[in-house]
């Protein structure tokens, strides 16, 4: 069985193309030890889905130290939707998010 890479974009990439069907995932710079998460802004558009969210700590492992947190997830009709992930502490709930970025995802078969 051959494995297929999973497109994968980061912050600065914020025009994504996927397959219908096929997952992609988001690297998003994260800063350890600080509580902060990238999370999708509510609600998700219709026809994605989150699939997961994993850590990829850095090879420094410090608190405060640059860190990775990549958000699979997978779209499920063919068009055009606006992704948009806020960095925030989850447990503030009435503090706007320090940083917010918006993906533009084309869906095609």
């Amino acid at each position: 069985m051959t494995k297929l890479a999973m497109p994968s974009y980061t912050a600065a990439q914020t025009k994504i193309s996927a397959k219908v069907d096929q997952p992609f995932q988001l690297r998003m710079r994260v800063t350890s030890g600080t509580g902060y998460s990238w999370q999708p802004q509510a609600p998700i558009p219709p026809g994605v889905t989150l699939l997961g969210v994993f850590q990829r700590p850095s090879s420094k492992m410090m608190p405060g130290g640059p860190s990775e947190e990549i958000l699979v997830f997978r779209a499920h009709n063919v068009g055009t939707v606006t992704l948009t992930l806020q960095y925030v502490r989850p447990w503030e709930r009435h503090t706007k998010p320090a940083k917010v970025s918006s993906f533009t995802v084309t869906v095609h078969k």
